[in-house]
């Protein structure tokens, strides 16, 4: 299966987007998949400072491993576009998903 990431800035009316965010800017409507979004208290651990940037990453992939890939995979399409607010150089959990994706076996790459 072949994913795509980006953010909503840039990407957000894509026609396959499916926001994988807590929460989406209120210009758009698009499908959601929650279940990779990053949970509410993680959020809010980062936002205000009490974990960083590792701690963060290491409890969202404790998150995704708690999903049964074959789980995860019923949620996907072939060519969705999973997106979220960040822009690309900023940390962001859309590039910790699509690492896990890949270590799943799927392509997953950013639109640019």
């Amino acid at each position: 299966m072949k994913l795509y990431t980006g953010y909503f800035a840039r990407h957000g009316n894509h026609p396959r987007a499916v926001s994988i965010a807590r929460s989406q800017p209120m210009a758009f409507d698009i499908p959601e998949i929650l279940e990779l979004a990053p949970a509410r208290t993680l959020l809010a651990d980062y936002k205000s400072g009490r974990i960083g940037w590792d701690d963060y990453a290491i409890r969202y992939r404790v998150r995704l491993g708690l999903l049964v890939a074959g789980h995860v995979e019923e949620l996907l399409q072939d060519g969705m576009v999973l997106i979220c607010w960040e822009s690309p150089h900023e940390h962001c959990h859309r590039h910790l998903l699509a690492d896990w994706l890949r270590e799943c076996g799927h392509e997953v790459e950013e639109l640019p």
